[in-house]
C-alpha cells in the first residue's frame, strides 16, 4: 500500500492549477469553475467508486479543456473491474504511448537479455605486418545505444591487435534493416530535428550531433562554435554575429536577429548554418539536431577514433555489405533490451523505438528488418487478444506518424496482458517513468498522492496528449488507466494538469469505508 501523505506543496500546487486553468479557459471559453477544479485536488481520500467517477467527470468536464477529445479507461487488475471509462472505444492519436506496444513486443520476441552487437570484420589474410591490405566493415544490428565512446573502444582492440594501417576503405554495412530512413506519415518539415532522426542499423549518438555557441570576446566577431562529438562529417556555415547589448524597438527591427542553428535538411546536406546575433553577455547556448547519413555518420566517427588511436586509414568511408567470406575480428554489445527499453521509455527516444520495430520484424519476419515487417507482428498480436482490426491502426514503432490510431480499450488490453506476462512484467513497468521522480514525468505530480506511486508513458503531439500506466490506490490495488486527449490548439498545460488530477484520485481512492 502507498503511503497515503497531503504536504503543503500539494495544496499550492493545486493552487496553481486552479488558477492556470480559470485563466487559461477565460480567452476562449467561459471561465472554469474552480469548485469543480478544486475538489479533485484538494479533498481527502475518495472513498467508494461513485465518488471517483463523480470527480474525475467533473475535471474532464471542465470549461479549460475546451473543444478536446478525451478517451478515458481505469481498470482494477485484481478482479478486471472497470472503474471509469468515457469514449474508450473511439479512435485517438496515440503519439508515444505507442512505444508501449513495442516495448512489451520487443521484450516478449527478443527477450529481455538480448543485446545488440555492432562487428568489425575484414578479409581473410589481409592483415600483415601491422597493415591492413583492404577494407575492414563495420557490421551495425541496430543498436539504438552505440556512442562516440564505443567507437573508440573498437579502435583501440583494433590497435591492440597489432593493426597500425589500413590501406582500404571504412565499409559500414547497415544491410540488417532496409534502406528506409524515416517513418510513415512522418512529417516533412520534422526533419533536422533530434526526435526525428534517420533510422538505420548502423547508428550511433541516436543519429544527432550537439552544436554549442558561445559569444566572442570582441563585439562584431563571429561566435566561437563546437560539435560533439568533434567531427569532420558536418561542416559550419558561421555567418553570425556577437553583439553588445539587446536591441529593442524600430531598432531591434532593423539591426537585430535572433541566433538560429539549423541543418540545412532541405538539401539533404551535412552543413549547419549558424546566422543572427548572440548577445556577448549571453551564456552559451547548446543546439541538437539530427544528420543526414546514418551510417556514414558512424563510420566516420569510428575511422575519425582509429586515427586518434593510432591508426592511419588511407580509404575512405563508404556504405556497402559484408562479404560472408569475411572474419570477424572485434565486436560491441550493447547492454540488455530490459535497460535499452528503460531509456526508451523514461525519455522517449522515438529513434530507439523505430529501431526495435526493424529488429522485431527481421526476427519474426526474416531480414532484413523492416517498420512494415515490425507493424505486421504488432498487428498480429494485437488481433490475437480479439480486438477488431478497426480499433488500431500502426503506422510507425514511436508514434511520430499521424496515421496511428488507437482506441483506449486497445491500449487498456495492452496493459492487462502486460501486466499479467510474469516473465516480463517486471521489465516493462520499470522501463515506464515515475511520476515527480524521472523520466518525461519528473517535473509532474509533485507533492501529489500520485508522486513516485503512478509509473506511466506520456504522449505529446501537437494537439495531442495522452498518458497511460499504472498506479496505486489508498488501498493497495494495482490500477491500469488509459488518458487520451486531442484536438486542442496551444500550450498542453491545461491538459497534463487534468490528466496529473485524475492520476492523483487513483491514488486516493479507496472502496473501504
Amino acid at each position: 500500500m502507498n503511503k497515503y501523505h497531503f504536504p503543503h506543496c500539494f495544496l499550492s500546487l493545486s493552487c496553481f492549477l486552479l488558477t492556470f486553468f480559470a485563466l487559461c479557459s477565460c480567452s476562449h471559453h467561459q471561465a472554469a469553475d474552480p469548485e469543480k477544479i478544486r475538489v479533485g485536488a484538494t479533498a481527502g481520500l475518495l472513498v467508494g467508486r461513485e465518488k471517483l467517477v463523480s470527480h474525475i467527470d467533473q475535471v474532464v468536464s471542465d470549461p479549460a479543456l475546451g473543444s478536446s477529445s478525451v478517451g478515458i479507461k481505469i481498470v482494477r487488475l485484481t478482479d478486471r473491474v472497470v472503474l471509469f471509462e468515457k469514449n474508450a472505444d473511439k479512435l485517438f492519436h496515440p503519439a508515444s504511448t505507442l512505444k508501449l506496444f513495442i516495448a512489451g513486443e520487443a521484450l516478449k520476441v527478443l527477450g529481455p537479455e538480448y543485446r545488440f552487437v555492432t562487428s568489425l570484420a575484414l578479409s581473410p589474410g589481409s592483415l600483415k605486418n601491422q597493415t591492413l591490405n583492404g577494407d575492414i566493415f563495420l557490421i551495425g544490428s541496430g543498436d539504438p545505444s552505440l556512442h562516440t565512446s564505443d567507437l573508440a573502444e573498437m579502435a583501440i582492440k583494433l590497435y591492440r591487435r597489432g593493426v597500425r594501417e589500413i590501406r582500404g576503405n571504412v565499409i559500414c554495412d547497415a544491410t540488417l534493416f532496409d534502406d528506409i530512413h524515416y517513418g510513415s506519415g512522418w512529417m516533412w518539415d520534422d526533419q533536422p530535428y533530434k526526435d526525428f532522426a534517420p533510422i538505420s542499423a548502423l547508428s550511433v549518438n541516436r543519429n544527432t550531433v550537439e552544436v554549442t555557441v558561445s559569444p566572442a570576446e570582441k563585439t562584431g566577431e563571429p561566435p566561437l562554435v563546437t560539435l560533439f562529438p568533434s567531427t569532420a562529417f558536418l561542416q559550419i556555415n558561421n555567418e553570425a554575429e556577437t553583439s553588445e547589448g539587446t536591441f529593442t524597438g524600430a531598432e531591434k527591427d532593423e539591426r537585430w536577429e535572433p541566433l538560429s542553428v539549423l541543418r540545412r535538411w532541405r538539401d539533404q546536406v551535412n552543413i549547419i548554418d549558424i546566422k543572427g546575433q548572440t548577445d556577448k553577455s549571453s551564456p552559451e547556448q547548446k543546439y541538437k539536431m539530427n544528420i543526414y547519413g546514418p551510417a556514414l555518420y558512424t563510420g566516420t566517427l569510428f575511422k575519425e577514433a582509429c586515427e586518434k588511436t593510432g591508426i592511419r586509414v588511407m580509404g575512405t568511408v563508404q556504405t556497402g555489405e559484408m562479404p560472408e567470406s569475411a572474419e570477424l575480428i572485434s565486436t560491441h554489445h550493447s547492454a540488455p533490451l530490459a535497460t535499452l527499453i528503460m531509456e526508451m521509455n523514461k525519455e522517449s527516444h522515438n529513434l530507439d523505438a523505430e529501431l526495435l520495430l526493424k529488429a522485431v520484424g527481421g526476427r519474426q519476419k526474416g531480414l532484413p528488418g523492416s517498420a512494415g515487417k515490425g507493424i505486421a507482428v504488432l498487428q498480429e498480436s494485437v488481433s490475437s487478444w480479439g480486438v477488431g482490426s478497426v480499433s488500431f491502426r500502426f503506422a510507425d514503432g514511436s508514434g511520430v506518424s499521424r496515421y496511428n490510431l488507437l482506441s483506449p480499450n486497445v491500449l487498456m488490453t495492452l496493459l492487462e496482458r502486460t501486466y499479467e506476462d510474469f516473465s516480463i512484467r517486471h521489465e516493462f513497468v520499470a522501463s515506464l517513468p515515475i511520476a515527480g521522480i524521472d523520466g518525461s514525468l519528473k517535473d509532474r505530480m509533485h507533492g501529489f498522492s500520485a508522486q513516485g506511486v503512478v509509473h506511466a508513458k506520456t504522449g505529446s503531439l501537437s494537439g495531442v496528449s495522452a498518458l497511460a500506466g499504472f498506479a496505486e490506490s489508498y488501498d493497495g490495488q494495482v490500477l491500469a488507466f488509459v488518458i487520451m486527449m486531442e484536438h486542442f490548439i496551444g500550450t498542453e498545460k491545461n491538459h497534463t494538469g487534468a490528466q496529473d488530477l485524475i492520476c492523483d484520485m487513483l491514488c486516493r481512492f479507496t472502496e473501504r469505508r
